[in-house]
C-alpha cells in the first residue's frame, strides 16, 4: 500500500527511482512477479497485516530463487496489542522453544500454526532459522 506514497516522494524530490515501487498483495505475488525472480525477499512488520500470512509465505518462497532467502522481521505478538483487528495486526507472530530448536509460530484467537514445522514437513523450505531479535522499530 505504500508504493504510491514512495512514487509521490520521488516526484516531490524530483528523483528518478532506481526501480519503480509496485503495489502487490503478498498473497498474489505470483501475479506481479515471475517465479524465482529475487535472490532475497524481505518483509518487515507487515506480514501480520495479511489476510492469509501462510499463503503470503508460500508466495514469498515462489518468487525467491532456489537457494535464496526469505527474511521476515516482525514485532512479537503484535496482534495481541492490536486486538487482532481486520486490516491491522490480524495475526501474532512468535518464536517458541521446541525439542529441535526454536520454531516460528503464527497464531490468532482462532488458529495456531507452527510455521517452521509446516514449511519443513511440507517440503516448502529446506531450513528455517527462527530467532528473537529486538523490536524492528
Amino acid at each position: 500500500r505504500l508504493a504510491r506514497f514512495y512514487l509521490q516522494l520521488f516526484d516531490i524530490l524530483q528523483h528518478e527511482p532506481p526501480a519503480f515501487p509496485l503495489q502487490c498483495p503478498t498473497e498474489a505475488l505470483n501475479e506481479c512477479f515471475p517465479q524465482h525472480h529475487f535472490d532475497v525477499v524481505h518483509m518487515r512488520n507487515s506480514l501480520d497485516h495479511a489476510n492469509d500470512p501462510l499463503m503470503g509465505i508460500l508466495q514469498l518462497i515462489w518468487v525467491v530463487r532456489p537457494g535464496g532467502w526469505v527474511l521476515l522481521r516482525h514485532a512479537r505478538n503484535e496482534g495481541v496489542a492490536g486486538h487482532f483487528q481486520l486490516g491491522l495486526h490480524q495475526w501474532a507472530f512468535d518464536i517458541e522453544d521446541a525439542p529441535d530448536g526454536q520454531h516460528f509460530v503464527i497464531w490468532s484467537p482462532s488458529l495456531r500454526v507452527d510455521v517452521s514445522q509446516w514449511l519443513l514437513s511440507g517440503g516448502f523450505a529446506s531450513a528455517v532459522n527462527a530467532q528473537r531479535r529486538p523490536h524492528p522499530a
